[in-house]
């Protein structure tokens, strides 16, 4: 039997015209995403499609079977893309850090364990700070997640308050293999991603709820680790 190659045109010029959208007009990025995951709901069939029309040869099942995984990878990232553009402007109230991230421990703490990954809280006293929680606690979750996935098994997640001055600010640090400098260069790139999994979302998302609350931020960490990421909450 002869195994079919991945048919990537239709995913890969998606994935490259949202990016160039996202750059330049966030608001028609929104529209065209919200069109495309409606397509792709209300017709699957359509793409699968296209997609084995365009094999001159190969084994028909093997096509339909690659086809298919590629319509659900564009649904999934669209969803993710829209989800980044659609983002509502924050509303800002004060917030109690010790509490939002104690929370957020809690939520963390079965997949952290699951992975023998200790949590731990080093919390200095701060005044509260002015955040929409929702929109935060979402950035944080992702940073939280990818800093879990980093470390892997066996090691540890740190979440760290201080006061610089008047400043407060909130690092998370993992004790995972740090960042090479080939993926330090693209952190912050729209759809790049180091998992053979992910739509490269994540960071973006993080990026553009921590960019409209005017909050200055580093991700950084030598080869071999630990890596940190501080986010400066004024």
């Amino acid at each position: 039997m002869n195994t079919a190659a991945a048919p990537t045109t239709d995913l890969d010029t998606a994935l490259a015209h949202a990016s160039r959208l996202l750059a330049t007009d966030p608001a028609l990025a929104g529209e065209q995403a919200t069109e495309i995951i409606k397509a792709v709901g209300e017709h699957p069939a359509a793409l699968l499609v296209l997609g084995v029309s365009r094999r001159a040869c190969g084994d028909l099942e093997g096509a339909l079977h690659v086809v298919m995984n590629r319509t659900a990878q564009l649904g999934a990232f669209m969803k993710a893309f829209a989800d980044v553009v659609r983002l509502p402007e924050p509303r800002l109230a004060p917030c109690d850090l010790d509490d939002l991230l104690e929370h957020l421990r809690r939520l963390m703490t079965a997949e952290a364990e699951r992975r023998r990954i200790a949590i731990v809280m080093e919390l200095k006293p701060t005044p509260p700070v002015s955040i929409d929680r929702t929109l935060m606690e979402q950035a944080l979750v992702n940073i939280l997640k990818n800093a879990i996935e980093a470390v892997d098994h066996d090691g540890r997640v740190v979440i760290r308050t201080g006061l610089t001055g008047t400043q407060p600010w909130l690092q998370i640090e993992d004790s995972g293999a740090g960042l090479a400098p080939e993926v330090r260069a693209h952190l912050f790139t729209p759809f790049f991603s180091t998992k053979g999994s992910g739509q490269g979302i994540g960071l973006t998302l993080v990026q553009e709820i921590l960019t409209r609350h005017g909050f200055a931020f580093t991700l950084d960490g030598p080869e071999g680790g630990p890596t940190r990421f501080t986010i400066w909450l004024s």
